[in-house]
């Protein structure tokens, strides 16, 4: 009798250590937000975690980089990102540009928008979605800035484009230039010892606005006007604007615009010269609207 309870315990005993090995699948998720935000450079932006299925503690990390650094942007333990003084340098690539084209969209990309279509045979994994592309050189001032990548990929000819939002004026088709991409920013939140992880983004925004003081205006037939003294730059003593024209007319470097010989309209657009200076991967400009009259 002995013998056989103690057969049991051991049975009993093995059972219970084979059911203590069984492995249960992780419940653990987490989820951090805002899922994307703009931030100011050297300003500071609240993010929130929440997480279940574990008591362990959430690693910040901007980037890849646990905790962050100068170069992205810090963030605290308790998911308070600090953005860092300057832009992200560009990225190593240059592509030249073969055009830029208004109101125009990617296949599939579910948005409608502009699209730079960017030459063959060079590495086009940093266009990527979120990025930022920065245009220079291209023969409408307009598309000489930096713009934030809503989509990319191959277009209905074979060729790799990157889609952007449409941006004032528009401008009108422009060609040649080059292209560089900047990076965006990752804030992730990881629940410690699990796989448990989540991303929001954030694009820097320097806080350079151009501003103008008259929307729209009459001008005389062959007659000439200054719009530089319509238009400011604020936030940032650098004043440097590129000019463009959608209609009819012309305007030079300087802002001077000259009215066409006879009556029609145009939109001016100014767009402050954002590469000129490590400031925001942000695009900023105005558009203003011209009547002329005999």
């Amino acid at each position: 009798m002995k013998a056989r309870l103690a057969l049991f315990c051991l049975a009993l005993v093995i059972g219970l250590v084979i059911a203590g090995c069984k492995s249960s699948p992780s419940t653990t998720t987490i989820a951090v937000s805002p899922a994307s935000a703009t931030v100011l450079l050297g300003t500071s932006f609240q993010f929130l975690s929440s997480a279940s299925g574990s008591n362990n503690a959430v690693q910040w990390s901007v980037n890849g980089v646990p905790n962050g650094n100068g170069t992205f942007g810090m963030i605290s333990p308790t998911g308070l990102y600090t953005a860092p003084a300057s832009r992200l340098p560009a990225l190593g690539v240059i592509v030249p540009v073969v055009f830029a084209v208004a109101n125009a969209a990617l296949p599939n990309s579910g948005s409608t928008g502009s699209v730079i279509e960017l030459q063959s045979g060079f590495n086009m994994k940093d266009f990527a979605p979120g990025n930022t592309i920065n245009i220079s050189g291209n023969s409408q001032p307009g598309w000489n800035s930096s713009f934030i990548i809503q989509a990319s990929g191959l277009q209905s000819n074979g060729k790799f484009g990157v889609q952007i939002a449409t941006p004032p004026g528009p401008p009108a088709n422009g060609v040649g230039g080059t292209a560089t991409a900047t990076p965006n920013i990752t804030i992730s939140a990881q629940v410690t010892g699990t796989s448990a992880i989540a991303n929001a983004t954030v694009t820097l925004d320097s806080g350079i606005r151009v501003s103008i003081s008259q929307p729209t205006c009459t001008i005389g037939t062959n007659e000439t006007f200054p719009f530089n003294k319509l238009v400011a730059v604020s936030g940032t003593s650098d004043q440097r604007i590129n000019w463009g024209i959608t209609g009819a007319g012309a305007i030079d470097s300087n802002g001077l615009y000259t009215a066409p010989a006879s009556p029609g309209t145009a939109t001016i657009t100014a767009v402050f010269v954002i590469g000129s200076m490590a400031a925001s991967t942000t695009r900023a400009g105005v558009g203003m609207g011209v009547d002329h009259v005999k």
